[in-house]
């Protein structure tokens, strides 16, 4: 086509792209989830790739990771006190987690197992390195260490069969959503928390910080998807509701524009529409679920009371028995 030609995409007079307006936008947006849909059509091919070769052990990655933060900490930290706390912390986490190495290489399903842990530590070592690298030495530092303590003793009570212990979900979504406010904040998204306003009875026993790190996934995700909607206004809705069937639910819904699979589909390993992703969050959050004797679900527009703002978006259901 001429460029006299085009009527509504304007090209710029230096040739570097086109001028900003309604027919660009919907140009590019049209293009971007053509790429999307070719993205999520390939997980099919990537499932059948990685049945041929497997998943393989790989913990490099988050001990180099590790490492790097604890030498920022060393060479940025000046306080003695703050320096010595944030790295007896680090030390912890780097010997347990090398021992849960150890022992989930030695069991069947190691790479599978050890995807897992890599998938949430790694969350939360690059979410210190963020505030870290923002704030220097911060009580919001001290407590995300604090917690990555806490999640790697998680993963070391899986290994034990230790019991689950009694806790209320407010606490626990309070985590989720302090563990990724930058995150949040950053992408200029909105959280309705409705969870606050539940009045009913909201404690149940569970594993914390396995909990924890299932809801954050969820929230990453409705991160990752808000961004490639272009909403103008992008919302995450967190509630608590009961549920015919003696459920207490953690409702996690966005306003972005739904699930591109099949929700029957997603919960398989290995499975994503997200580009370059794993396929292993929604996955590890059902079998999480499963273990607590609960179940994750995808309810439809109108299972749950929420915003009118909500109804084409992606709702997610953590489900306790009551």
């Amino acid at each position: 086509m001429k460029r006299l030609d085009s009527e509504s995409l304007i090209e710029k007079t230096n040739r570097e792209g086109f001028v900003e307006s309604e027919a660009y936008d919907a140009f590019r947006n049209s293009i971007i989830h053509t790429l999307n849909i070719i993205e999520t059509l390939r997980f099919s091919d990537k499932q059948k790739l990685r049945e041929i070769y497997g998943p393989t052990p790989k913990s490099e990655p988050v001990l180099q990771v590790l490492g790097d933060l604890k030498a920022y900490v060393e060479n940025n930290i000046k306080e003695p006190e703050i320096k010595q706390e944030i790295s007896k912390y680090l030390n912890k986490i780097e010997d347990d987690y090398k021992r849960i190495n150890e022992n989930l290489l030695k069991a069947a399903g190691a790479g599978l197992s050890m995807s897992v842990v890599i998938h949430e530590v790694e969350k939360i070592i690059l979410e210190v390195v963020k505030v870290l690298k923002t704030e220097d030495a911060s009580d919001r530092v001290m407590k995300l260490v604090m917690h990555l303590s806490s999640l790697i003793d998680g993963y070391a009570e899986i290994i034990r069969k230790s019991t689950q212990t009694s806790e209320n979900l407010k606490e626990v979504i309070n985590q989720a959503l302090f563990n990724t406010e930058y995150r949040l904040s950053s992408h200029n998204i909105q959280v309705i928390s409705a969870y606050k306003d539940y009045k009913g009875k909201s404690k149940t026993k569970l594993a914390r910080s396995l909990l924890i790190g299932s809801l954050m996934n969820i929230i990453d995700n409705s991160i990752f998807w808000l961004e490639k909607s272009n909403r103008p206004e992008k919302k995450i809705y967190v509630g608590i509701s009961e549920e015919e069937g003696n459920y207490l639910n953690i409702i996690i819904a966005d306003n972005g524009t739904g699930f591109l699979l099949p929700t029957e589909e997603i919960t398989e390993p290995f499975v994503s529409a997200k580009p370059g992703g794993m396929g292993l969050g929604l996955h590890i959050a059902s079998e999480i679920m499963l273990a607590h004797g609960g179940k994750l679900s995808f309810p439809e527009w109108g299972d749950f009371e929420l915003p009118d703002d909500f109804k084409t978006g992606a709702i997610v259901a953590f489900a306790f028995k009551n």
